[in-house]
């Protein structure tokens, strides 16, 4: 069927759960943080230094230290920047392509040490699940998995869209069809005019 072709009928049962149709893969997510962080960076052009080191991978992109001289810093995977050790945690992904990989799916194995300020950022990430990633979702994981790095800011909102998306998914599952919920509604009868 077109998209022209629908009933009013369908198009509500569509979005009644939007989450079948809108969730996003890690895929998106990546060029959802690239862009994000374009944009982020343009607030730094009146410290030209300071937006210099960043786009050059020599500072920190959260905690804006500076990297030693022969130092090799790790890559965040969703925004591509310089992230020192403190600052990033590793992120579980299936070992598949990242444009068949739903961001619910995902978990984290390790979160940053240091920074206190930073610890707010992970809240989150404590709620997530309390099973492993790879019980949840083991036809993903059947075939491995691997660690990515990944910068504070990206985690968190990698976390923020993964509580979001499980919530939906929670509510998608314990609700029932919409066709159970009309079969026990009384039709309404029009009123004639008077």
């Amino acid at each position: 069927t077109t998209p022209d072709s629908r009933s009013g009928d369908q198009w509500m049962e569509e979005f009644s759960h939007p989450v079948e149709s809108l969730a996003l893969t890690l895929d998106e997510i990546i060029n959802v943080r690239r862009v994000l962080v374009k944009a982020e960076m343009e607030k730094y052009l009146q410290s030209k230094e300071l937006y210099s080191n960043l786009r050059r991978g020599k500072v920190c992109c959260c905690c804006r230290v500076k990297f030693p001289l022969f130092s090799w810093p790790s890559t965040c995977l969703l925004c591509k920047r310089s992230v020192c050790g403190s600052c990033s945690a590793k992120m579980k992904i299936p070992s598949k392509k990242m444009a068949h990989i739903p961001v619910y799916t995902v978990g984290f194995h390790s979160t940053p040490k240091g920074h206190g300020h930073k610890s707010q950022v992970y809240k989150s990430l404590r709620t997530l699940s309390r099973r492993s990633v790879e019980e949840e979702f083991p036809h993903l994981y059947a075939h491995g998995c691997t660690l990515r790095d990944i910068c504070a800011e990206c985690t968190k909102f990698v976390a923020d869209v993964i509580s979001s998306s499980r919530r939906s998914l929670d509510i998608l599952n314990n609700t029932p069809k919409r066709e159970a919920k009309a079969a026990q509604r009384p039709q309404l009868q029009r009123q004639p005019q008077l």
